[in-house]
């Protein structure tokens, strides 16, 4: 039997900030911190980043094993994947250059961050950032300076939903296939950003740190 290494370095709180910025319509900076470790991101009005954050949480809180999101530019844009979600979930923050160009959208992966995060406390991280927006952009303020009405569903059904009691298997079942019609987005060919790291099947040893595991290399490509 193979001896397994399971960490017990204690993982960081998660701490995310969700704001609008300058005087015009539609652009906002998104910051995640995750112990020492900063990442800010300037997004616009072309993608709704606030509601898809709320809604990759929202996944994550019904059982979901793996979701993404984007936070989009022009024309550049994040894309951040969880993966391997249990206790903790292995989270990834990829830059690409050029997320409008039909046969480049993949191309040009620059990793900015990457690490397990605690799936509990980032929900509840999610949920804190709203709120903080909610309260910053009262009366009709918050669509009128980002092009879009403020996701009060999306955050109602956060706040509302606990975890299950055991999380089921999530979108990509215990093969790592999806059901039958159901598409979600994680090429192969994303992962070369961090050779070594992204895309390779680490094995199930660290599957209890929250690392991604083989079910990347077998997910359905979404455009």
């Amino acid at each position: 039997m193979t001896n397994r290494h399971v960490s017990t370095a204690p993982v960081p709180d998660v701490e995310l900030r969700w704001t609008l910025v300058g005087q015009g319509r539609g652009s906002a900076r998104f910051v995640w911190t995750s112990g020492p470790d900063s990442v800010t991101i300037g997004t616009s009005y072309v993608g709704d980043g606030l509601r898809g954050l709320l809604r990759a949480a929202r996944d994550l809180q019904l059982g979901s094993s793996a979701t993404f999101t984007h936070l989009l530019d022009e024309p550049h844009g994040y894309r951040i994947f969880f993966s391997g979600a249990a206790e903790k979930v292995y989270v990834q923050i990829v830059l690409f250059k050029d997320l409008y160009s039909e046969g480049k959208r993949w191309a040009g992966a620059e990793l900015r961050w990457e690490g397990p995060v605690r799936t509990r406390q980032f929900i509840e991280a999610v949920i804190a950032m709203a709120e903080r927006a909610r309260r910053d952009y009262p009366d009709g303020e918050y669509e009128r300076r980002w092009g879009f009405p403020f996701p009060d569903e999306e955050l109602s059904l956060l706040r509302e939903g606990g975890a299950p009691a055991q999380a089921p298997l999530g979108r990509l079942g215990r093969e790592g296939v999806l059901p039958a019609g159901e598409q979600f987005a994680v090429p192969g060919h994303l992962f070369q950003a961090a050779a070594g790291r992204l895309g390779q099947d680490q094995g199930e040893e660290r599957a209890e740190d929250g690392d991604p595991g083989g079910e990347h290399e077998r997910a359905a490509q979404a455009e």
